[in-house]
């Protein structure tokens, strides 16, 4: 559905899609690292989410078009290789549409 059609009809739900986990309904504007938590998905973050670290980094397997824009923050702590690779920032990437997510396992 159209954004312009969803805000007239007051609906602006959108689908996180975790890889090898739940799929969770949130609202638009919600980041991958909240929507993470609704679906009791872990998502590493030794920063709390302050766009510093990288340890909640996720792959975006399809729906990055459904993403807000990275950011100035976000690309410098990422650096441009891993975004064109398709990684983003969970506690920066807000959901605008249906994504699917693939959390990388470091340990």
């Amino acid at each position: 559905m159209k954004n312009w059609l969803k805000r007239l009809v007051g609906n602006d739900s959108c689908e996180v899609h975790f890889d090898e986990g739940p799929t969770v309904a949130v609202d638009s504007g919600t980041t991958i690292m909240d929507a993470s938590k609704q679906a009791d998905v872990e998502i590493d973050s030794f920063c709390g989410g302050n766009c510093s670290c990288s340890t909640c980094k996720v792959m975006i397997s399809d729906g990055a078009k459904c993403l807000s824009k990275v950011s100035v923050e976000e690309e410098t702590v990422l650096g441009p290789k891993m975004i064109n690779e398709g990684y983003r920032l969970s506690c920066q990437a807000k959901v605008q549409g249906i994504v699917h997510v693939k959390i990388p396992r470091y340990f």
